[in-house]
């Protein structure tokens, strides 16, 4: 079986060589679609990570042995501590392959909004599991903070975004997300801090300038929506309600990809230093 290498960086740099000293090395491995694996010292954390097992066309997902590895929790999945999920589609989510890693994984626990806990409640083998599985509110607003051993989770009630279709009745442009709930989630690991913001998009700063994630600064934010139009609106928000020293784009179109690393490579002197995610299962370095 192909192992998969995941080198690990330390903070250094703005940290300052102190910080760096007695900060773990942390390691970040792309999953698939915004699915990420970060891990520091003796914990892990995976967020949006466990779904895959049929193309999607639209969003890259986790095949093969990835899936596999997934399920049963081997590395480089062994380590994770608290699984992650920000609401429930199908590209970010799938209650068969959460209940599969949660059996085999007994050390791990799951939070997610109540539409994800439902799910899951209607899957076999739920019930040995259940224990272990947190749902926390996903209300506009909501703001709620678990603490797992040295993992610190906020989890965020920020809207998902909008996906309009018409209404065949009446002809209106109606949001196919409006009921989803979706959870932004403020994750400190081994004195790691990152932030990752589900399927919500940036055009509203109050969505996240109400959390005051800043101070402390946010070492990484894993950001969908940065091509959302007006672009200009989701930096604003980036710069004034996050700050983060590191941006990982996330949710970009297999079909698009090419297209979207190049627009975002001629945005990126907008933005904090900016790492695209290359294929699933690939680590990230960050500069």
């Amino acid at each position: 079986m192909r192992r998969l290498a995941m080198a690990a960086w330390c903070l250094t740099g703005a940290l300052g060589t102190a910080a760096a000293s007695e900060t773990p090395a942390v390691r970040i491995t792309y999953v698939a679609n915004e699915g990420f694996l970060v891990s520091a010292g003796s914990s892990a954390v995976l967020v949006d990570g466990l779904f895959g097992g049929r193309s999607l066309g639209f969003a890259e997902a986790p095949m093969g042995e990835a899936l596999q590895q997934l399920r049963s929790a081997a590395p480089p999945f062994d380590r994770v501590r608290v699984a992650l999920v920000t609401h429930r589609h199908v590209d970010h989510f799938d209650p068969g392959v959460a209940v599969a890693f949660l059996t085999s994984r007994p050390e791990a626990v799951l939070v997610g909004p109540p539409q994800v806990v439902e799910r899951l409640e209607a899957t076999t083998g739920f019930e040995a599991v259940a224990s272990r599985v947190h749902a926390t509110p996903a209300t506009p607003g909501a703001d709620r903070t678990l603490e797992f051993g040295d993992i610190e989770v906020r989890a965020l009630g920020i809207p998902h975004g909008p996906y309009m279709v018409e209404d065949p009745s009446t002809g209106q442009k109606v949001n196919r997300h409006r009921n989803t709930e979706n959870l932004g989630f403020a994750v400190t690991v081994g004195g790691f801090t990152f932030f990752h913001n589900g399927d919500a998009y940036l055009l509203d700063a109050e969505e996240y300038c109400r959390f005051g994630l800043t101070p402390p600064e946010v070492d990484v934010a894993f950001l969908g929506g940065l091509l959302w139009p007006p672009v200009e609106k989701g930096f604003d928000t980036i710069r004034r309600c996050l700050t983060p020293r590191h941006v990982v784009p996330m949710h970009l179109n297999p079909d698009q990809k090419t297209a979207a690393r190049e627009r975002l490579a001629a945005l990126k002197a907008q933005l904090p230093p900016l790492v695209i995610p290359g294929a699933p299962m690939a680590e990230i370095v960050l500069p």
